[in-house]
């Protein structure tokens, strides 16, 4: 028999992974209720303790703006070399034709 894999909503995650940081039982005992295995809580609080800083980090608001104003730089970098391109062109071609 085989048996196929089961998908825990983000929620249940969360419920499981803040028992086990409450530390009130023992990861078994958690998993256990919960019918998951013991493995998996460890790597839910794991990922949960290494995500738990950039979740909490106060630039996590600043990054956007600093995309938003690279790509403005960008494009206007990208225009400015356009119109100097244009420009050579003619010149170039102006030259030759002399």
């Amino acid at each position: 028999m085989t048996m196929s894999r089961r998908q825990h909503s983000g929620e249940f995650k969360a419920k499981v992974v803040l028992e086990a940081l409450r530390g009130e039982r023992t990861i078994n005992e958690l998993a256990a209720e919960y019918g998951v295995h013991p493995m998996q809580i460890t790597h839910w609080k794991r990922v949960a303790l290494e995500e738990l800083p950039k979740l909490l980090s106060s630039r996590r608001g600043t990054k956007p703006k600093d995309e938003e104003a690279l790509k403005a730089a960008l494009y206007q970098q990208i225009g400015q070399l356009k119109v100097e391109l244009d420009w050579l062109k003619k010149n170039y071609r102006c030259k030759t034709h002399s």
